[in-house]
């Protein structure tokens, strides 16, 4: 569904936006709460529903996946030693799509 991926990174780069405006006091419950919106992908898949739905779906998801993004990559350039830097997060890009 084209739809769904158009709106999927609309959602992103609304998401974008708002965590660049946005500096929250706890950034891993930010990044957490962001991330727990990609349920919402396969519950609006789950069930016949109305395309509206699934679009809409796929708006929510696209903005917490960027919540999640922007904290995760700062921590792990802020936290990791970066001469391994590159290492570390070959194996979290490995280890995410992997399964």
């Amino acid at each position: 569904m084209l739809a769904a991926a158009t709106t999927y990174t609309v959602g992103a780069l609304v998401g974008a936006v708002l965590i660049g405006r946005w500096h929250p006091w706890n950034q891993g419950w930010a990044a957490l709460a962001g991330l727990s919106l990609y349920g919402f992908t396969p519950l609006s898949l789950l069930f016949p529903a109305h395309p509206a739905v699934v679009v809409g779906a796929y708006v929510l998801v696209g903005i917490g996946i960027e919540l999640f993004n922007v904290h995760w990559f700062t921590a792990t350039q802020r936290k990791v030693e970066p001469r391994l830097l590159t290492r570390v997060s070959a194996l979290d890009f490995l280890l995410s799509y992997y399964s």
